[in-house]
């Protein structure tokens, strides 16, 4: 009833009255990916930045829309759980923010997907990782990335076995190194990734 009365826009594809992302704009499976860096074993990824469901999440990302970002977590767990058949994962480690950006949007896109992804698959989820303040690396070119978060990046929960990494968004790869070197000189054997999205390293929109 509430749909019909007030439709909600996708954020995807601008179309009302099919929810906050609608079925259309979410790709039925994700796939396999080139890994962002060579310390990572294996990388799975649902769509492109240029797509529309990217297009969703810079709504959310940037707009600081806590529900839109929820809805993205969930279609993310919902696709991301059946590639995972097979992976005897033992924890579930989101990217982290710093506390500044946590404050100012109020959430972190990376720990909304790793709680859901959590309860869909029964894997437990791992705050192990913090970072300390800096500039944005959605700022920076691909060669400042990796400077900018030289540091930054501290393990502070040790995760033995197996460990899937999530983020919302990988470009050059750079903070995906920083935590998987982080966990993987604390204890952690092996260092999966899945994102949300990839975008390519001259795409600053």
């Amino acid at each position: 009833m509430r749909e019909w009365l007030w439709p909600t826009r996708c954020a995807g594809c601008g179309v009302e009255g099919r929810g906050a992302v609608c079925s259309g704009c979410v790709p039925p499976a994700v796939h396999r990916a080139p890994v962002p860096v060579g310390s990572v074993q294996g990388a799975f990824v649902l769509t492109g930045w240029d797509q529309p469901l990217g297009r969703a999440l810079a709504t959310a990302k940037y707009g600081n829309h806590r529900a839109l970002m929820a809805s993205l977590a969930a279609a993310f767990a919902d696709r991301m759980a059946p590639a995972l058949n097979g992976h005897p994962f033992d924890a579930i480690v989101p990217v982290p923010s710093a506390w500044t950006r946590r404050v100012s949007r109020g959430f972190s896109p990376a720990a909304l997907m790793s709680h859901a992804l959590s309860r869909r698959v029964g894997v437990p989820w791992v705050s192990a990782l913090t970072m300390q303040r800096g500039a944005k690396q959605a700022t920076l070119r691909a060669p400042m990335r990796h400077l900018n978060l030289r540091g930054r990046v501290r393990s502070v929960r040790s995760v033995p076995g197996t460990v899937l990494l999530v983020d919302d968004i990988w470009t050059t790869g750079a903070t995906l190194d920083a935590c998987t070197r982080e966990l993987l000189g604390d204890r952690t054997e092996a260092v999966w990734v899945a994102a949300l999205c990839t975008r390519r390293p001259d795409d600053q929109s």
